[in-house]
């Protein structure tokens, strides 16, 4: 039987693929699902600061080891380049750590987990790197 989340996940897998950007610095905030997600599992992702945002730090990418790129415009970004944030050798400790975050600050709601690593496994597909493993919550 097909439970609600892989059918949430085939489908955000699916949209992912049709977003996404091979080279520069990654732009997940972009992505359609990261604005649905709740602030605590957003947070994960980015440190934001200003309202509206004028300062954006890539936490997932700094904890994974990645180089942060610094871009100034209206708004300050300072991410990990897509090869780096997408590198089939880190996708699984990024997927631990960023379940592990949202897990701890979203009160352990499963939901927003799932769907931001499903999330992320796409964008890193949509730009044509290897999809990280699935984490299940069977």
């Amino acid at each position: 039987m097909v439970s609600y989340l892989q059918v949430c996940w085939v489908f955000l897998s699916l949209l992912a693929a049709a977003l996404g950007q091979q080279d520069g610095i990654q732009t997940i905030f972009g992505h359609p699902t990261y604005s649905k997600l709740r602030p605590c599992a957003q947070n994960c992702f980015y440190f934001h600061l200003g309202a509206p945002v004028t300062y954006l730090r890539d936490i997932l990418g700094s904890k994974m080891g990645c180089p942060m790129v610094r871009t100034t415009s209206i708004t300050s970004v300072q991410a990990a380049e897509n090869d780096c944030f997408c590198r089939a050798d880190l996708q699984a400790s990024a997927q631990a750590v960023l379940t592990q975050c949202i897990m701890s600050r979203c009160n352990q709601n499963e939901n927003d987990a799932v769907t931001a690593g499903a999330m992320y496994g796409g964008y890193c597909s949509a730009n044509g790197l290897q999809r990280a493993p699935s984490l299940s919550y069977d």
